[in-house]
């Protein structure tokens, strides 16, 4: 391995995010640099940070699957002016809305929602 894996390795080990390696061995040399740059990207020092406000501000959310609200009401492809419209707007609001961080996402999928405490 290179010493540009061994680096980016570890710091994914030390940030319990090593899995994004798991098909290191089957990139191309171009999709590696790729990976290893947007991996270098990441300020791991500011995600803990904001992962600690979290919880400090928000003691016992993440434990709590039941404190998540359901999925938004489904917005069609839009087939009148109303409906393009009211579908602008839904955006705008969305992008506000994350802009100002009053909302997130999360998907759960596969055998991951148990391990997370989700049996919905």
């Amino acid at each position: 391995m290179t010493i540009q894996y061994e680096s980016i390795a570890t710091q994914l080990k030390n940030n319990e995010q090593d899995h994004l390696l798991r098909w290191w061995d089957e990139l191309l040399p171009p999709q590696r640099e790729s990976l290893a740059a947007q991996i270098a990207s990441i300020d791991f020092d500011l995600v803990q940070d904001l992962i600690a406000l979290r919880d400090e501000d928000n003691p016992g959310v993440a434990a709590d699957p039941e404190a998540v609200t359901g999925p938004a009401d489904l917005v069609r492809l839009p087939q009148t002016d109303e409906e393009k419209n009211r579908l602008i707007a839904a955006g705008e609001q969305g992008e506000r809305l994350l802009a100002e961080g009053k909302v997130a996402a999360i998907l759960v999928a596969g055998g991951q929602g148990s391990r997370l405490g989700f049996d919905g």
